[in-house]
């Protein structure tokens, strides 16, 4: 029978291993969409793409959140 302690382990270290590997991922994609490459190459990967305007919206932090979903 697996004993419970280890399960408990197990769990809380799978979820903080998932939260930090999220955590990771949004860093990156924050980074590489305010950045103003056109061209991300990393090992053997390449991505050509278009750059976002800096007085993009998606740039500002808005004030009130429930005003920006009403507008979708």
């Amino acid at each position: 029978m697996v004993d419970a302690e280890l399960t408990n382990f197990v769990i809380v270290v799978s979820s903080i291993t998932t939260a930090f590997v999220l955590s990771l991922v949004a860093a990156i994609s924050k980074c590489m969409l305010r950045s103003r490459c056109t061209n991300i190459r990393c090992g053997c990967l390449s991505c050509d793409r278009d750059v976002i305007s800096e007085t993009n919206s998606i740039y500002n932090t808005p004030q009130n959140s429930e005003k920006e979903f009403d507008n979708l």
